[in-house]
C-alpha cells in the first residue's frame, strides 16, 4: 500500500461548503426582529416562553431575512450570525467604555454602530 501524499490528502478531504456572508439588509432584519422580540430573547423558560415559540421565532426571522437576501440560509446559520453579532456588540461596548473611564488626552472612544447601538438595547 502507497502512501499518501499531502496534496492526495487535501483530494480525500470532503469539500466544505462555504455560506456567503450576510448582507447589511440581513444583518439589519435580524437585529431589528431581534429588538422587537427583546422580551423573548432575555426571558428564561417557563409557560409563556417554550422551546416551541423560541422554534417559532427563529423560524420567522429565517423566513424574513431569505425574503429579502439572495440566499436561501437555514435557521442554525442565522442563529449563529445572531450570536456571533451579540459577541461582537459586546466586546466593542466594553472597549468603548473601558476607553471613556482612561485619564489624560488622547483619541476619543470609538464609536458603536447603529446596529451595535441597537444590540446593546437588546443585550443589556
Amino acid at each position: 500500500m502507497a502512501a499518501i501524499k499531502g496534496n492526495d490528502k487535501m483530494a480525500i478531504k470532503k469539500e466544505r461548503k462555504r455560506w456567503p456572508k450576510f448582507t447589511e439588509s440581513e444583518i439589519e432584519i435580524l437585529v431589528d426582529e431581534c429588538l422587537l422580540n427583546k422580551k423573548l430573547l432575555r426571558s428564561n423558560f417557563d409557560e409563556n416562553v417554550t422551546n416551541q415559540t423560541m422554534k417559532e421565532f427563529w423560524v420567522d426571522t429565517t423566513k424574513k431575512i431569505n425574503m429579502a437576501g439572495k440566499n436561501e440560509r437555514p435557521v442554525d446559520k442565522v442563529q449563529i450570525k445572531w450570536s456571533h453579532l451579540k459577541s461582537e456588540t459586546l466586546t466593542s461596548a466594553r472597549k468603548k467604555k473601558n476607553e471613556a473611564r482612561k485619564t489624560g488626552g488622547g483619541e476619543a472612544a470609538p464609536v458603536l454602530t447603529d446596529i451595535e447601538q441597537k444590540n446593546t438595547t437588546i443585550c443589556g
